[in-house]
């Protein structure tokens, strides 16, 4: 009886343990569903607000963007307008027709003539392909050397319309200088190769001791005057030989005679001189 009674009660503690936990179990399945549907709700607020927050952060971003390249693209034309005025001020580009080329067809431009309406400086080298045909002044700084130390500039021309070439200069080729040619220091020129000038020495006018050397074979067409004495140090050719106002001496009859003519004295005044004869004066 009394292990009946034991079981009677293990058996209604059961059932109210189990009935206990099924009521909490129920009332917090309760409430986490309730939870769980609040955050449910809570989630779709708050992606309904955020996506609602992010369309209107795209518009804004568009909208700036808009006015950004709208600025942008104003001040690039702003930037090319005054680029082009400044580069049409000094420089005029034409086509081949003489037509007006801007400074963004130039690439597309194949034949293009350029010119300078003011003055250029060029900061480096500067290499130009063609001709250059100025009607102002072009002026080249000038090399330093002996003659010119102070590197004073080359002008074409200068102020005063004269042509300065300052600096050591190489002419590879002809030179047709018609007018006066001044020279203010030493001229060197090529002497020619002659029985007299083997080695082709070179002609100075002077050299470094003061004297004038003229190398090579020379000809002379047309009367020379010196001044002061003249040596020959090889055979001298001559036609005919004046000496002072009076006597004449040269070859006549067909050079077969040496004659010394007076030229004063009238009539046939002269001494003659025949091939094969001999006299003792």
């Amino acid at each position: 009886m009394i292990q009946l009674l034991l079981v009677l009660i293990t058996l209604i503690g059961l059932v109210a343990t189990g009935t206990y936990f099924y009521f909490d179990i129920t009332k917090h399945k309760d409430e986490n569903v309730k939870d769980f549907a609040k955050v449910d709700k809570d989630i779709t607020v708050e992606k309904k607000d955020r996506l609602s927050n992010l369309k209107y952060i795209v518009d804004q971003i568009n909208t700036t963007h808009t006015e950004m390249d709208k600025d942008q693209l104003d001040k690039i034309d702003e930037t090319y307008e005054k680029v082009e005025t400044g580069f049409g001020s000094i420089i005029k580009t034409t086509d081949a027709e003489n037509k007006v080329v801007t400074l963004g067809d130039l690439p597309h431009t194949p034949i293009t003539n350029i010119e300078l309406l003011n003055n250029v400086s060029a900061v480096g080298n500067l290499k130009i392909n063609g001709n250059i045909n100025s009607d102002k002044a072009l002026n080249v700084k000038g090399g330093t050397s002996v003659h010119n130390p102070k590197n004073y500039w080359t002008h074409f021309p200068w102020l005063d319309g004269k042509n300065y070439i300052r600096g050591n200069t190489e002419i590879a080729g002809n030179v047709n200088n018609i007018g006066d040619l001044t020279v203010g220091g030493r001229t060197y020129l090529v002497g020619g190769k002659s029985v007299h000038n083997p080695n082709n020495y070179w002609t100075h006018f002077p050299w470094d001791d003061g004297k004038n050397y003229i190398r090579g074979d020379t000809e002379i067409r047309g009367n020379v005057n010196n001044i002061g004495d003249l040596t020959v140090g090889g055979t001298l050719n001559v036609n005919r030989i004046n000496i002072g106002t009076r006597w004449t001496i040269s070859p006549e009859g067909n050079s077969q005679v040496l004659v010394i003519r007076d030229k004063l004295s009238g009539g046939d005044k002269r001494f003659a001189f025949y091939p094969n004869k001999n006299k003792d004066i």
